[in-house]
């Protein structure tokens, strides 16, 4: 999108990308976005192939993060197995829910 080429350009002004790791910790994008630079051979000048970057996408975004990232290969399925966990603990998360906004 336009405000994913912005955030790329505007980023940029504050120097070159010295390598995929800079470029992925100054640049707030989704994983998608990320996916798509590497096929249009973005990355290409740091000398990492297209294969190795797509396998590692997922470290890479847990390096950025601090979090842990997963790609998966059906995403559908992530989504109907996580609303069936959802349901399956539907008790639980509503006093978590309630709990917290009490909290606040």
């Amino acid at each position: 999108s336009t405000g994913d080429v912005k955030t790329i350009l505007d980023e940029r002004k504050n120097g070159k990308y010295k390598d995929i790791f800079d470029f992925v910790r100054r640049c707030h994008l989704r994983l998608e976005v990320f996916q798509n630079l590497i096929y249009a051979s973005v990355f290409d000048k740091f000398g990492i192939n297209k294969k190795t970057l797509i396998q590692n996408l997922d470290k890479l975004l847990s390096i950025k993060t601090g979090m842990p990232v997963y790609v998966a290969e059906n995403p559908l399925d992530c989504v109907v197995k996580g609303t069936e966990k959802t349901i399956e603990d539907l008790e639980k998360l509503k006093s978590v829910l309630i709990n917290s906004r009490k909290r606040h």
